[in-house]
């Protein structure tokens, strides 16, 4: 299998999330940032006012500007959450101490970010709820059918959905693959990425009023 395609086919076997190497990692990294770019380009004819899109240049300095932020964001993410997750499961008795593997299956979860990014534009269009940036998606967890009453449980809510569920059964299984985590300690460790991912959320939410 070569490293350009195992991004993809890990989708459906996730034992195929191992990064060996740094050529393994750097094309994980093209492949499913590339995927987070075309989600963000996606959305754009909607965000932009009418007739932005008349200057062929100025289109393509957007586009490269936009993929810039968004592949620098990423890259960010990618890494604070793989030293979490590294630290988190040397803590539970991991003996795999090289980083890369982390990283590896980090990233290729991350696919399922960048699908539900997609997604969630596509649904924005059809029901016609108005321009959605890449960050700001329209709801599909259990925020849906419940309301809650709390900033917190309102989080809770709107990060249950099938997408996080296909994300923490990725993990779960990936780790184990890549860098021997048993299963167990893979749950308590997609249970605290999800703790601090709702953490966040609340937080921003109140930062942005």
């Amino acid at each position: 299998m070569t490293t350009a395609v195992k991004p993809l086919l890990f989708w459906i076997s996730p034992t195929d999330t191992r990064c060996v190497t740094r050529s393994d990692a750097a094309a994980a990294f093209v492949v499913v940032s590339m995927m987070h770019v075309l989600a963000a380009w996606s959305v754009m004819p909607a965000v932009m006012p009418a007739g932005s899109f008349s200057s062929p240049r100025a289109v393509a300095l957007l586009l490269v500007v936009q993929m810039a932020i968004v592949v620098l964001t990423l890259a960010m993410r990618w890494m604070a959450i793989t030293y979490f997750v590294w630290a988190l499961s040397g803590f539970l008795g991991s003996t795999t101490r090289r980083v890369l593997p982390f990283f590896g299956v980090v990233v290729m979860a991350d696919a399922v970010t960048a699908a539900q990014m997609a997604v969630a534009s596509i649904v924005a269009r059809v029901s016609q709820s108005g321009a959605r940036t890449y960050l700001e998606a329209p709801r599909m967890g259990l925020d849906l059918a419940f309301r809650a009453e709390s900033p917190f449980g309102a989080a809770v809510l709107s990060s249950l959905d099938g997408f996080a569920a296909w994300y923490a059964i990725i993990v779960v299984l990936g780790l184990h693959a890549a860098a021997g985590v048993r299963r167990r300690d893979g749950m308590v460790i997609v249970a605290a990425m999800w703790l601090v991912s709702v953490a966040l959320r609340v937080i921003l939410r109140a930062v942005a009023g």
